[in-house]
This record gives C-alpha cells, structure tokens and sequence, in this order.
C-alpha cells in the first residue's frame, strides 16, 4: 500500500514539475516618455508594453494584473483582467490606461511606473520567471502652471549647459524661497537658494562642472506653491 501511495505522490510530482509552464514577461512604458511634465491634478495616459519572451504560451484565461504607481509607492490606478486568446512566445500587446490623475502635494521629479503580473487561472501551473515586472520612468511633476510668487517662469541658460548655468526668475511676493536641483530617479544634487526673498529679480550661477552629463530637473518653491523644469548638462 505504501508503494501505490509512493507511486501516486512520485507522478503527481512529475507532473507538477514537467506540466508547469514558464514565461518571461518583460514589461515596458512607452508613454509617458522619461523626462515628461505632467502637471498635479490634470488627467494624462500611461501606456504599459508587454512581450511574453517565453518559453511557454500564456494560455486562454490566465489572468493580468495591471497596476500605475507614482513615486514607486503611490498607486493611480489597478485592475485586473484576463487573456481572451492564447498569448504565445514573441507575442506582443499595449494598454493604455487613460485619465490617470496624480494629486501628490510636492511637486518635482518623480517616477510613474506600470507593473504588469501574469497570474494562473487554468488546470496547470504558471510561474513568471521575469527579472522585473514593470517598468518606472522618471518624470517631473510640475504645480499649477503659472504660480502666483512667480512673474512668469525660471529662465535657465545655458540650457544645455557645460561648465555653468544660470538660474533667473522674479518673485512678486516675499516669502521663503527654494530652489534645488535633482537627477532623474529624485535625488537632491544641489540647493541653489533656500532663504526668504523679498519681492524682486534673482539670478544664481551653478557650477555644473562636477556633474554628470544627462538630464535633470530643477525645482523652485515657496509655501505651497512650486515650478519645475529641465536642465540638460552637457560636460
């Protein structure tokens, strides 16, 4: 008797190992393209890629997971849906979700994120064996478009710059004035000004020598009010 139940166990076994399927999923976010303003409170699209890179097939009825996150943490937008034909290796596919609206109360660099988790629903196992399963590209969320301490906007030039650049605006009210230089994935480079202005003209010379080339995104602040933009250094 123990012999059958050894049996039975060994090719329920067998079966679990040589029936499970096996797909790389790899995930991509077209839209929006890194480096992109999108301003707090105003609807906009993301566009989540997918390839099943194998080696198996997603079958009829498996189930996806999509998810939109800002800031790595914050999620916009989640669902869950499931595959209506078989979805074989080197098959491709896009959703784009629409509408998608961030409220986060700091404006500046951020990331926006789409996740994509393929999930069994049929007879066999399924393991997803993607070294990630989604995608963040860094953006800049920007406040309202033209805040109320600034006369119009931060003039930077040069822009793209090499050895320095120069950061000019006008304030119209006083207050405590910040303004700071990040890289693409959030992190503090630099304060150019963290002090309290009275109404008036400012303009502040960075030396950009030291930094990397690539993009990175300055913000200008004051009470709950705040302006971003890019700058391109070009060493």
């Amino acid at each position: 008797m123990k012999r059958i139940l050894l049996s039975v166990f060994a090719i329920i076994l067998c079966l679990n190992v040589f029936g499970q399927r096996k797909v790389d999923f790899v995930v991509t976010v077209p839209d929006p393209t890194p480096g992109q303003f999108i301003q707090t409170g105003v609807p906009f699209n993301v566009t989540i890629h997918f390839l099943n890179n194998g080696p198996d097939s997603i079958k009829r009825g498996d189930s996806l997971l999509l998810e939109v996150l800002a800031g790595g943490s914050t999620v916009l937008y989640s669902a869950k849906t499931s595959f209506a034909t078989k979805f074989p290796k080197g098959d491709t596919a896009s959703i784009t979700v629409k509408n998608i609206s961030v409220t986060i109360s700091q404006p500046g660099a951020s990331t926006i994120c789409g996740i994509a988790i393929v999930k069994n629903k049929t007879s066999d196992s399924l393991r997803d064996i993607s070294d990630s399963n989604g995608e963040c590209v860094p953006v800049a969320l920007t406040g309202i478009q033209n805040p109320a301490f600034l006369n119009d906007k931060v003039e930077v030039y040069p822009n793209p710059a090499n050895k320095s650049t120069t950061f000019s605006y006008q304030t119209l009210t006083p207050g405590q004035v910040n303004l700071s230089l990040y890289d693409i994935t959030g992190k503090l480079v630099t304060t150019v000004v963290n002090e309290y202005e009275t109404p008036g003209k400012f303009e502040y010379n960075v030396n950009t020598e030291n930094l990397k080339a690539g993009l990175y995104i300055y913000k200008l602040s004051t009470g709950d009010d705040a302006i971003s933009g890019k700058l391109i250094i070009a060493n």
